[in-house]
């Protein structure tokens, strides 16, 4: 596939039809209407999505700023808060219902140690401890009760002579109460 593959369509899961059901395709603000690994996590009644990246014909990748609130009852969107660095590819964790943390992930050219963090009540960011281990993407990870957890994923080696590289980390990092 290439680069006219990559669309805006969505679906949701209906458990009284036990079935997929189209919803209204996620809008941008990008010219390219399309995204890819984009971050999501429900809190209440509501699904958040975070970033993603485009990619244009001539390859280029932009880490899209845009986030939403998707409320299934209404089937619409409403955007929220622009998050203070645009990731795609980042984990993303609810926490007691009201906070959202995007940890680690990838920003246009590079990985990014970041923690940020979303509070749904305020619609407002701010930017918690930085990742403690190597900035990654396509990791994966958890909170269960007061303690977050994230697992491996890929990080991006620079060379002088030659062009990046990218490799598995095999790594795990487990924060303290509270998570960040």
């Amino acid at each position: 596939k290439d680069y006219s593959a990559v669309h805006n369509k969505a679906y949701e899961w209906r458990a009284q039809t036990a079935a997929w059901q189209p919803i209204p395709n996620v809008p941008s603000s990008l010219p390219l209407d399309g995204r890819l690994a984009s971050i999501a996590v429900g809190v209440g009644q509501y699904a958040y999505l975070f970033g993603g990246y485009t990619v244009a014909k001539d390859h280029t990748k932009i880490s899209s700023p845009d986030n939403f609130r998707y409320d299934s009852e209404n089937r619409r969107y409403e955007a929220i808060a622009p998050m203070p660095v645009a990731v795609d590819d980042a984990v993303a964790l609810a926490y007691k219902n009201r906070y959202i943390y995007l940890v680690s992930g990838w920003h246009n050219d590079g990985n990014v140690n970041l923690t940020q963090l979303y509070d749904v009540k305020h619609n407002a960011w701010v930017q918690a401890s930085p990742f403690p281990g190597r900035a990654v993407f396509g990791h994966a990870g958890g909170i269960v009760d007061d303690t977050m957890i994230i697992c491996d994923g890929v990080a991006v080696e620079y060379y002088p002579e030659k062009r990046r590289g990218f490799h598995d980390m095999t790594a795990g990092y487990e924060g303290g109460k509270g998570g960040g």
